[in-house]
């Protein structure tokens, strides 16, 4: 009799879904290196399984395999198909970079969590998650760009004529082209770096540098009128190292200082150096109201061995307060006083400032606004005669910022500026607007 031939048992098959359910029970559980295993065999056929690359992320993290746990986490947002699965992916990323003293890239993955969460929840936490690593992190960064049209980049005279109130002239005399208002571009561009360590006692101590560079560009207009002018006539730079610190006298009470050390270029040619002293006492007040005044002492040394240096010492105080429903109330004002054997410099001044910072966004917009005015009174004037010349400045302000287009955590940012200055000597009567587009981090 023919012997009946017996088939071997089938091997066991799952099918994707199942061993990814099989995995996640496993990693549930606690066998990170069992689930581990299941995606690593899945992976090694069908590389682009985001759940494979996600689960494969949380195991690695648990193993405490941390230099695998980021590259992997990567190539998870790279398979990654809808923004809930990069939010969810990046949000893990981000807390693994932050455990292991990452803290740049753990910004770096909140700001990318940022850019694809939805519900306005999830947004929060992030903000909340990125606002606990920037106080944790002792790098402190910033950076602002803004590109606006002007319509005095120069700070120009508004009229064409000298004339000095209350006095005859005895003569006419005109102002040159290149010192009326010129119209043209400003683009703007601002960074600072700071490092931060723990004193004794509730102090900290932060050295770092700040940056500032604005290049002009003239309109067709102001170079017909002032053909001698060039916009590199009116660019700056500005460079200055600053050692400060803070101190925390009580719940409610602090202490903060800077000294900073720096110079000055007009016109890509060195104008000035620079020291400063700054001393700030800020409070916050029962009634929630954060007030804050200072001391500021600034040292201006000109290049040019002809011009003569200047001091300032000014005073300023601010009260902040928020308004349930509405936004943030600031009032602000300061004195100074300039002294210098240059008479063009030497003045008394006073500003005055209001500003509403709207706490929520209206159609998808933030916005503040800034009005403001100040008066500086020069002594004597040099002048054709001799005169007392008094300078009084309006300016408003106001900042859209577009949060609904933000990216990575950046959004647009519509500025709008205008001011006008009247002076007994016409000379310094000026006028300027300008509409311009920056870039702002809405956290």
């Amino acid at each position: 009799m023919a012997a009946t031939a017996q088939s071997a048992p089938a091997p066991l098959e799952l099918t994707q879904s199942q061993l990814l359910d099989l995995a996640a029970r496993e990693l549930a559980a606690g066998r990170a290196q069992v689930a581990l295993d299941l995606v690593e065999g899945l992976l090694a056929t069908r590389p682009n399984v985001y759940d494979a690359h996600l689960i494969r992320t949380d195991a690695l993290r648990q193993l405490g395999r941390t230099d695998e746990v980021l590259p992997s986490a990567r190539a998870a947002w790279r398979e990654a198909t809808s923004d809930a699965e990069r939010t969810r992916i990046a949000r893990l990323a981000a807390h693994e970079a932050y455990r292991n003293g990452r803290n740049f890239q753990s910004k770096f993955w909140l700001r990318r969590a940022m850019n694809t969460a939805k519900s306005p929840l999830a947004k929060q936490n992030i903000i909340r998650n990125f606002n606990q690593v920037r106080q944790a992190d002792p790098w402190r960064t910033q950076l602002s760009f803004n590109v606006a049209p002007s319509s005095n980049v120069n700070n120009g005279a508004q009229g064409s004529r000298y004339v000095v109130d209350g006095i005859t002239l005895p003569f006419d005399l005109s102002v040159s082209p290149t010192s009326q208002a010129l119209s043209g571009y400003r683009a703007s561009l601002s960074g600072s770096a700071s490092y931060t360590w723990d004193g004794d006692a509730g102090t900290d101590y932060s050295l770092g540098i700040k940056l500032s560079s604005t290049r002009v560009v003239l309109s067709s207009e102001a170079k017909a009128s002032a053909p001698s002018a060039k916009g590199s006539d009116y660019d700056t730079d500005t460079v200055e190292l600053v050692f400060g610190g803070s101190t925390t006298l009580n719940a409610r009470h602090g202490l903060t200082w800077s000294l900073g050390a720096g110079r000055i270029y007009s016109a890509h040619a060195p104008y000035a150096d620079t020291a400063s002293l700054t001393l700030t006492d800020h409070h916050k007040l029962k009634s929630g109201a954060t007030f804050r005044h200072g001391l500021t002492a600034r040292y201006e040394r000109p290049t040019e061995a002809t011009r003569a240096p200047a001091r300032s010492l000014q005073y300023s105080v601010e009260h902040a307060k928020l308004a349930r429903d509405i936004g943030v109330f600031r009032n602000a004002a300061y004195v100074e006083r300039v002294f210098s054997d240059d008479p063009s410099k030497a003045r008394d001044s006073l500003g005055l400032s209001t500003s509403l910072e709207l706490g929520k966004p209206v159609l998808g917009t933030k916005a503040s606004f800034t009005l403001g005015a100040e008066m500086s009174h020069y002594e004597v004037y040099p002048f054709l005669v001799a005169t007392d010349r008094t300078d009084k400045s309006l300016y408003l302000s106001a900042r859209f910022t577009l949060v609904e287009h933000s990216f990575y955590g950046f959004a647009p940012e519509v500025r709008m500026d205008f001011g006008k200055t009247w002076s007994n000597i016409s000379r310094f009567d000026t006028r300027t607007s300008s509409i311009g587009l920056g870039i702002k981090s809405t956290f």
